[in-house]
């Protein structure tokens, strides 16, 4: 994947941090969750796409990359 627009060779980083708490399920439904939202950002334009970590006591981070600000906008 690459994370750089190619003609410019530049990108813009989205953030976003989580803390997971215990769940009955392991986190199964939160893990639907963010596929089914990884799957929405890939249809919309200016998506390069994301990178995720999650540490054994359930933070988590995601970067998303856009081609321009615009589009994390949008």
């Amino acid at each position: 994947v690459n994370l750089f627009d190619e003609k410019s060779g530049l990108s813009f980083c989205r953030h976003f941090a989580s803390s997971m708490r215990p769940q009955n399920d392991g986190g199964a439904a939160y893990d639907d969750m963010a596929q089914t939202m990884a799957t929405l950002a890939a249809t919309m334009p200016g998506y390069l796409g994301h990178v995720s970590a999650r540490d054994a006591h359930g933070f988590g981070i995601t970067v998303s990359y856009w081609k321009s600000e615009g589009a994390i906008l949008n």
